[in-house]
């Protein structure tokens, strides 16, 4: 049996299922399901401060159901999650969990813990800080830049383990991954920190030790930002991890979409892994913007066939003004809260779920080839079903040929469905 869903900008199917069988003779598909390339781990988004403060504010049965529609089976069946070592700039304002020699988790606690409790599945966490406390950086502030300075290395990595210890131990949260430092090459207006690559190498080395004697077995990912400049970062990292500390590295998309710089990556280390960590859409709020969905699933897509793993999308909620963010950095998301009793899934949450519904965890990416480069697709199986999905960016239709042929609407998604015949 065959299921075909899809999304298109003319008639606003919204990943409906749709019969797409045509007599017409179709563009050559070439499948090959002995052909398989990395196994996926999930898809997610991310809890930061913002996203759980503008959930809080709908009414409970709404936000049982904004929550539905990211981490249930029927939604985008998220199994990933990233959270904020203390603030971003989609925070309420700056702050850490470490001032005055004390350590305070309860900012956390107050936003998050009446979000998460909601989500009736376990979600594999990513941790990722935006800052060390101010008075371990050479600028004392969160924001602009700046450095950790050589004297706290040791110190800041203590503290990174009790945060961990906080989610794992008093929250019961399954962390699995961590990052050295959102953007470490970025200042930035609002919280961050630079590392070069030796110095993300250091304090690695640091956490490695500190993990293993807490008992913790969290994987450590560096460079957390975008993929333009991957290799020239990545590299001098992974030639010093003589003793293979660092799982691998996680990805941002700011940037001009060069998905060969990934590939660029895997080849030269195959044995390193790499997750997409964060996206969204700049520039406030974008309603009824078709081209986001395409931006998702391109992007998606094109990391996927680079051999990405996992896909963290940015916050999971923003205010209708695209916030709050405390330096005026608003954004949009898959989610817009409008009200106490109103939010608006937008195109872009079509896209994710066009690709996160139907590619469970565990699939492997399989060989596909469709014979047009207007089309960008990509192909993932398990035991039971393959799945494909098509992006369609041109103003034509196209016909494929694979068990059947299909149609592939003029700006559109579309996702196939197909059983594997018993071998």
């Amino acid at each position: 049996m065959t299921k075909s869903f899809v999304t298109d900008k003319y008639n606003n199917n919204l990943c409906n299922e749709l019969d797409l069988h045509t007599t017409s003779k179709g563009l050559k598909v070439r499948l090959d399901p002995s052909i398989t390339y990395q196994a996926w781990l999930g898809f997610g988004g991310a809890f930061t401060e913002a996203a759980c403060y503008n959930l809080l504010k709908l009414d409970l049965d709404k936000r049982v159901e904004a929550i539905n529609d990211y981490f249930s089976e029927n939604g985008l069946n998220y199994n990933l999650a990233r959270i904020p070592m203390a603030s971003s700039d989609f925070s309420l304002g700056p702050f850490d969990y470490l001032e005055s020699g004390k350590l305070d988790y309860s900012r956390l606690d107050k936003y998050f813990i009446d979000t998460y409790k909601l989500v009736n599945k376990d979600i594999i966490f990513l941790v990722s800080p935006w800052s060390p406390p101010v008075f371990m950086k050479d600028n004392k502030k969160r924001n602009y830049g700046g450095k950790l300075l050589d004297e706290y290395y040791e110190e800041y990595a203590e503290y990174y383990i009790s945060f961990l210890k906080h989610l794992v131990n008093d929250l019961g949260l399954n962390v699995k991954y961590l990052t050295i430092q959102n953007e470490p090459a970025a200042t930035q207006t609002w919280d961050s920190c630079l590392f070069s690559p030796e110095e993300e190498f250091k304090l690695a080395k640091i956490l490695s030790k500190l993990l293993k004697e807490a008992g913790l077995d969290i994987k450590i990912l560096v460079w957390d930002h975008n993929r333009d400049i991957m290799e020239e970062r990545v590299s001098p990292i992974y030639d010093l991890d003589k003793d293979n500390i660092i799982y691998g590295a996680a990805i941002h998309w700011y940037d001009n979409e060069p998905y060969a710089n990934i590939a660029k990556v895997h080849n030269k280390y195959p044995n390193k892994h790499i997750i997409h960590t964060e996206s969204c859409i700049e520039g406030g709020p974008h309603y009824n913007f078709y081209e986001g969905l395409e931006r998702y699933a391109r992007n998606i897509i094109g990391d996927m066939n680079a051999y990405t793993e996992g896909y963290i999308d940015w916050n999971l909620y923003l205010d209708k003004d695209g916030g709050p963010n405390w330096v005026g950095n608003m954004c949009d998301a898959p989610i817009m809260i409008i009200d106490k009793d109103k939010y608006i899934k937008q195109y872009s949450y079509y896209g994710i779920k066009h690709l996160s519904h139907f590619i469970k965890p565990g699939m492997k990416r399989i060989e596909i080839k469709i014979e047009s480069d207007d089309l960008i697709y990509t192909a993932f199986k398990d035991d039971r079903n393959t799945v494909i999905v098509i992006l369609n960016q041109k103003e034509d239709e196209f016909i494929i040929s694979l068990d059947d042929n299909y149609k592939i609407m003029p700006r559109s998604i579309t996702t196939i469905v197909m059983e594997n015949k018993d071998e």
